[in-house]
């Protein structure tokens, strides 16, 4: 009788599901494809439905609080992931965010199966100069310390993370975002509107401006906006609440330009998205938004909580021509062609899977 061969097993981690259907299904495609099993792990919010039609599994977290700090619940947590790799015997974990990073780190390493990690973005808890900062430091140096490689979205936070000593640059590298699916995201279906633009643009120069908001507010992510900030602008003539939408297509469609004001990111997803259907950017010159936005060629960088320079950013982009709001849209095409699509990201991970699982 001929021997059944175990496909080799890829746990991936994350701490929502949501983070899993929006950023890791190219990925988890991939690796479907080269033969792996890939069991998908986080919590369930509801869009695990989604994500068990791609994977092998999904297996549900019931101890990850996202915003809990509490070294019971995150002992607990620990224990979880313990009981999941003795169970699921994995040949190799992909971690993402801040508490899958650290504590299924910790765990995979009392049973010798090797970790990729990817720093997506340093989180809410890092970022503060506070006792909890402190504490995730350490924790984060001693995880990593377990890791068999490090990936990092933007050179920023690897050099940030190499200067602090939580990871060597040996055991590090750079794989630019999640990737963008540059079919889904074409500007091919936005032509129409592209020449209806420019033909308002053209006889009534910037005309009336709208901004039309997209997303919700995240009680579980402590630096979100608040509702009650939100309530003075909510009836404003001008302003659009267009609330939380699985599908952005519609709404880049309809953008003459989009706009993330951010204080830092790892790759912002929604303006790579944006610039694959060709649209114009403005964002702040922050780690992550740097590495997406070449100043006065894709877009528009402005400083980091300044309100005049994003206004002065938008003012600039108004009174350009349609041929140059055009050509500065294709501009951000090509560059996510070449650096940020699937293809490219997916082909830097199975490098590094391959070898840990050769």
């Amino acid at each position: 009788m001929a021997e059944l061969v175990r496909h080799q097993r890829i746990g991936l981690i994350a701490n929502t599901a949501w983070n899993i259907f929006n950023f890791r299904l190219e990925l988890i495609k991939g690796l479907m494809a080269e033969g792996y099993e890939v069991y998908c792990i986080a919590p369930e919010d509801g869009y695990e439905l989604e994500v068990k039609k791609y994977c092998t599994q999904f297996i549900p977290l019931k101890r990850l609080a996202r915003k809990g700090t509490s070294i019971t619940g995150d002992a607990m947590l620990f224990f979880e992931f313990l009981a999941l790799i003795r169970k699921w015997k994995f040949d190799l974990l992909m971690c993402y965010t801040i508490k899958p990073n650290i504590y299924a780190t910790f765990a995979a390493g009392l049973y010798k199966v090797p970790v990729l990690n990817t720093i997506t973005g340093l989180g809410f808890s890092f970022l503060q100069q506070k006792l909890v900062h402190k504490v995730v430091v350490r924790l984060y140096r001693y995880a990593l310390s377990l890791s068999s490689h490090v990936i990092f979205q933007n050179a920023d936070d690897r050099d940030l993370f190499t200067k602090l000593s939580l990871v060597r640059e040996s055991n590090s590298s750079i794989i630019r975002g999640s990737g963008i699916d540059v079919y889904k995201f074409s500007p091919a279906v936005v032509m129409e509107l592209l020449q209806a633009f420019i033909k308002v643009s053209t006889e009534n120069k910037m005309g009336q401006v709208i901004l039309h908001i997209v997303g919700d507010t995240d009680p579980g992510n402590p630096s979100s906006v608040r509702e009650e900030d939100l309530v003075a602008y909510r009836n404003h003539p001008l302003i659009r609440f267009h609330g939380y939408h699985d599908d952005v297509i519609p709404f880049i469609q309809q953008a003459d330009v989009v706009i993330l004001p951010s204080y830092r990111e790892g790759i912002p997803r929604a303006i790579l998205e944006a610039m694959s259907m060709a649209r114009p950017v403005i964002v702040t010159d922050v780690p992550g938004c740097r590495d997406v936005v070449v100043h006065g060629v894709n877009g528009y960088l402005v400083g980091s909580g300044s309100t005049e320079e994003l206004a002065a950013a938008i003012h600039k982009f108004g009174n350009l021509s349609a041929s140059e709001k055009q050509n500065m849209g294709q501009q951000g095409r090509t560059f996510v062609l070449e650096k940020f699509s699937s293809e490219v990201v997916i082909k830097a991970y199975l490098v590094l899977v391959k070898r840990f699982l050769a």
